[in-house]
């Protein structure tokens, strides 16, 4: 498949303003690490892991247990929240990039 660069150029129907543009968004999404998406995930964890830690459901385990559940959830779901991102990233950067390559086809 064509690199973004010469997407944009082969494709009549964009300015160069568009070009510049349209490189800049694919090359964010490309680029993009998942740290958002990393964040919200370790946010909620960290707000199950507070009702967890203090409200447990009856659950009857000893403080270290506990802090090492709520330490391996939080590092856990940050890490799965990070790839989640970086993989719907790429998802979005791939459609992007194939409509751009539809568009650069019609504008020929």
């Amino acid at each position: 498949m064509k690199t973004s660069t010469a997407i944009l150029n082969t494709a009549t129907g964009f300015t160069v303003k568009e070009q510049n543009y349209w490189r800049k968004k694919l090359h964010a999404l490309r680029y993009s690490c998942g740290c958002k998406t990393g964040m919200i995930a370790l946010l909620l964890s960290i707000a199950v892991a507070w009702y967890y830690f203090f409200y447990g459901a009856g659950i009857v385990y000893s403080t270290n247990k506990k802090v090492m559940f709520i330490l391996l959830l939080c590092f856990g779901s940050a890490a799965a929240g990070k790839l989640i991102g970086m993989f719907w990233s790429r998802m979005k950067y791939h459609a992007l990039k194939k409509k751009l390559v539809m568009y650069g086809l019609q504008g020929l």
